[in-house]
């Protein structure tokens, strides 16, 4: 019974999160068309069609977890893996954003008035830390023996059957190699092994690296050997890229060029705060690292599933 109580707990969560999500996404589309910034003339990116395509994903998402909260209420099997994906990305970016915030500066506060920027930094980071151990619960919750036999009744696994490791690495590909491929027509920086890559070359990097994701994802599920070496060389080469452009001299110049892209004004802000070479590593190994090293590990010791032949 306690166990049914956090998994109904959890779909409680999952329905109210997805609201919250919806709403985001109706306050980014208000912002877009009726208070935009007043730099957003001068950056080359169109902001509108940034925040449209922004809010249909959040849109997306909300109806992910709505749907996978029903479904958890009606325990259908495909709920817990949709509980185990979302549970990983929640983990991974809100344990990335609260570094960030950590290490980041704000901008100063103005002359005379309280400093609250402390305060605000760390309440930030607290909640992004929140959302980060949900996530982690929601991993330990969803892949217990007891929790898999609550989805399925006592139901037998099927002999031959794909590993939930293997499905939830194809899941996450498929649905970072969209996002990356929805990325691509705007036309941001990219960056190939430390150089940074503008125009229609960066479309190519990002329309490349997104279709790779949708191929290998595709081959994953379907037990393709060929899918598992490829999705090991992937991220590898994932973790390498990230590795190489902090470690190449300029990181700092580099992040600047990125932050140009969406708005040339604010370098020229005194109160916008400066990147710092060494916090930002700090968040890029801590974010790329594990994204790259669980799923080649689960790749090497799930290699028995996939038919050689």
């Amino acid at each position: 019974m306690p166990r049914a109580i956090a998994i109904r707990a959890s779909a409680g969560i999952a329905l109210l999160g997805s609201s919250a999500t919806l709403l985001l996404a109706g306050l980014i589309l208000f912002s877009a068309f009726f208070s935009p910034p007043p730099n957003a003339e001068a950056s080359p990116i169109p902001f509108k069609l940034v925040a449209i395509a922004t809010a249909v994903f959040f849109v997306a998402l909300s109806g992910w977890g709505v749907a996978t909260g029903i479904s958890i209420f009606r325990r259908q099997r495909w709920a817990r893996l949709s509980m185990l994906v979302f549970g990983g990305l929640l983990a991974l970016f809100s344990a990335i954003s609260a570094i960030a915030v950590a290490l980041v500066p704000l901008p100063p506060t103005p002359a005379g008035a309280p400093d609250v920027t402390t305060h605000v930094r760390w309440g930030i980071a607290i909640f992004y830390g929140m959302l980060a151990a949900i996530g982690v619960w929601w991993l330990v919750l969803f892949s217990r023996k007891r929790t898999c036999e609550y989805f399925t009744s006592g139901a037998p696994e099927r002999e031959g059957a794909r590993p939930l490791s293997i499905t939830v690495i194809a899941w996450f590909m498929l649905i970072t190699g969209a996002c990356t491929l929805a990325w691509a027509p705007f036309r941001f920086p990219a960056v190939a092994l430390g150089v940074m890559v503008k125009g229609w070359w960066a479309v190519g990097i990002y329309a490349f690296y997104g279709a790779a994701e949708l191929y290998l994802a595709v081959g994953l599920l379907r037990l393709k050997n060929w899918a598992r070496l490829g999705s090991v060389c992937f991220f590898a080469l994932m973790a390498l890229n990230g590795i190489v452009f902090w470690s190449l001299p300029d990181p700092n110049g580099r992040m600047q060029v990125m932050l140009d892209a969406f708005s040339p004004s604010l370098r020229t802000q005194p109160d916008f705060p400066q990147f710092q070479g060494s916090a930002w590593a700090l968040i890029s190994v801590i974010g790329t690292l594990p994204a790259a090293v669980v799923p080649i590990w689960f790749l090497v010791r799930r290699r028995q599933s996939f038919p050689t032949s």
